[in-house]
């Protein structure tokens, strides 16, 4: 049989067995490590946010790469508002919390951006870079490259927010930058357990939901901030390594559910009164990580495997 397929045919053999060798002995390192790892808990929810501050997706399996989470060929924060007025910086929620509305869905080639009382945004999902498509942009004070979306998107937003001057961006050359990450900010990952939640609204007058938070993973089997603890973990082949905290800002003031802040300034004040650590300004709720292996599937259930800091 092997006389009969050709040169063409030994190549593609060839390339699928390395590919399997490859899955195969990822596969072995990390239960390999996960012998001298801790089981805390499994994931319990998960998700991936198209367009940086607008609603996020509930997702059930999805691939962590480096870049951030990837569902679908759909990255995590691939796409960002800017202010082309302010040297292209990001516009978020807690400029304009109406993004919270704002609602995409997934339709092949495309993705859809519904808000109220506004017509459907049809978007392609890649943006190739052109001449005159590559923007010099900023999340807080760090730059990155984004392709403009061009003039529909930016009029579709600058009717649904009532200013001038948005552009809607798209996370340049994403297949070739998968060492950094997308328009996330400080990290590609962020993690946080129910019990934090649970032990913050008991706190709270009013309890808030999950989806206030913007996480990727949620986990749930720890005890309440035990994720501060974790310097790295291990989630099915993936292996992430613990990069700060995750400090909070304005932001979780406002009711994803509503677009508007609260008016009592929750649940950031709750949390500054318990949160803080000394040298900073902003209380920590949640971790950041960073992925330091090959791309890995997870699914919710999956089992979450960590290793202490010393």
């Amino acid at each position: 049989m092997m006389e009969n397929i050709g040169d063409a045919g030994l190549v593609f053999f060839s390339l699928l067995a390395g590919s399997a060798a490859k899955i195969g002995m990822a596969y072995w390192t990390q239960k390999h490590a996960r012998k001298n790892m801790e089981k805390v808990g499994e994931i319990s929810a998960m998700y991936i946010h198209p367009v940086k501050s607008c609603r996020g997706w509930s997702i059930s399996e999805a691939t962590a790469t480096k870049l951030g989470l990837e569902c679908s060929n759909v990255y995590d924060r691939l796409f960002m508002l800017a202010d082309e007025k302010n040297k292209y910086r990001h516009v978020n929620l807690r400029i304009e919390p109406l993004m919270a509305l704002i609602v995409p869905s997934l339709h092949v080639p495309n993705m859809h951006l519904d808000a109220p009382n506004m017509e459907t945004l049809v978007l392609p999902l890649e943006f190739k870079a052109t001449p005159g498509s590559l923007i010099d942009c900023k999340v807080y004070d760090e730059h990155f490259k984004g392709v403009d979306c061009g003039d529909k998107a930016s009029a579709w937003f600058c009717k649904y927010l009532k200013r001038e001057g948005l552009r809607l961006l798209y996370r340049a050359n994403v297949s070739e930058c998968l060492h950094q990450r997308s328009f996330s900010d400080e990290a590609p990952h962020m993690f946080l357990s129910t019990a934090s939640l649970a032990d913050l609204n008991e706190r709270l007058a009013e309890p808030v939901p999950m989806r206030r938070f913007r996480p990727n993973f949620v986990i749930s089997g720890c005890s309440a901030y035990d994720e501060d603890n974790w310097e790295e973990v291990i989630i099915g082949t993936a292996h992430f390594k613990r990069l700060d905290t995750c400090r909070r800002c304005t932001l979780i003031m406002v009711d994803p559910e509503t677009g508007q802040k609260d008016p009592n300034s929750e649940p950031l004040q709750t949390l500054k009164s318990y949160r803080m650590e000394p040298g900073s300004s902003s209380p920590g709720f949640g971790n950041h990580f960073g992925l330091i292996s090959s791309p890995g599937k997870i699914c919710i259930g999956d089992g979450v495997y960590v290793m202490r800091k010393p």
